[in-house]
């Protein structure tokens, strides 16, 4: 990170303001140019594809029907090694233990 964008050589790596500028701009274009009877016939036509085999219609649709797939999360502890876990119990309380 020796030029403070992720890359080694000048200007190299991913420029964050551009790239989300152009995001931007594209999800506005795409929300002044699709209008709602189009979005549907879209959708409809991917459910159509995915039922008829199309893999890549499932790929697109599955996250929307079935939620995306949680991502994997690996927690450590201090340099690495396992996580210290104290667990507390509470004893007897007004109407019995817990």
């Amino acid at each position: 990170m020796a030029n403070g964008h992720g890359g080694k050589r000048p200007g190299a790596g991913r420029k964050p303001v551009v790239v989300e500028e152009y995001r931007a701009k594209m999800q506005r274009l795409l929300m002044e140019t699709v209008d709602e009877a189009a979005a549907v016939g879209i959708v409809l036509a991917a459910v159509r594809d995915a039922q008829s085999g199309d893999a890549d219609a499932r790929k697109w649709l599955g996250p929307y029907v079935f939620g995306a797939p949680p991502k994997d999360v690996q927690i450590t502890g201090a340099g690495g090694g396992p996580v210290l876990v104290r667990l507390i119990r509470v004893n007897e309380t007004i109407g019995g233990p817990m």
